[in-house]
């Protein structure tokens, strides 16, 4: 962040009362009229979401490494070793008895984004700082589970 705070707005523009300081680093979409959508994960715990303008960002360059624990809450946690192998777990509580699903196997790099794929089950991780956003194919075993969300690097 290049700014001292900068304030986030609703999409008409509006400033909302939330801000981010100095120093913070936020995931941001692609740019419309000047300003992005853009997540504040607080070590805290909740994300906040709202409009940043690009005059007040500056963009950080993404590691090359997404080796390590991450963890997107208490449903979902995957392990990524060097070399490409991912081994993790997902739980639903949605429905009326708990589901999970697990993978456990080999990521093909492509780019900055790295994709698993076996017994129909498919990821795809895109490194963002500190941070892993995973999406996946809703196949990655019983109903309500999904890997699906931002990952935070665990210690």
């Amino acid at each position: 962040m290049i700014v001292p705070r900068a304030p986030f707005t609703d999409e008409r523009g509006r400033v909302d009362g939330r801000a981010v300081a100095q120093g913070d680093v936020v995931l941001q979409g692609p740019a419309t009229r000047g300003r992005r959508c853009s997540y504040f994960l607080s070590p805290e715990g909740p994300v906040t979401n709202a409009y940043l303008k690009d005059a007040h960002v500056q963009a950080l360059p993404t590691p090359f490494t997404i080796a390590g624990r991450w963890r997107r809450d208490e449903a979902a946690e995957l392990s990524l070793q060097t070399g490409g192998r991912v081994v993790g777990s997902a739980t639903s509580h949605g429905s009326a008895s708990p589901a999970s699903g697990e993978v456990n196997g080999t990521l093909q790099r492509q780019g900055n984004v790295w994709a698993y794929a076996q017994s129909g089950c498919q990821l795809t991780l895109r490194p963002l700082g500190s941070w892993l956003l995973v999406t996946d194919n809703l196949a990655c075993s019983g109903p309500d589970v999904t890997f699906r969300g931002i990952y935070r690097r665990q210690r």
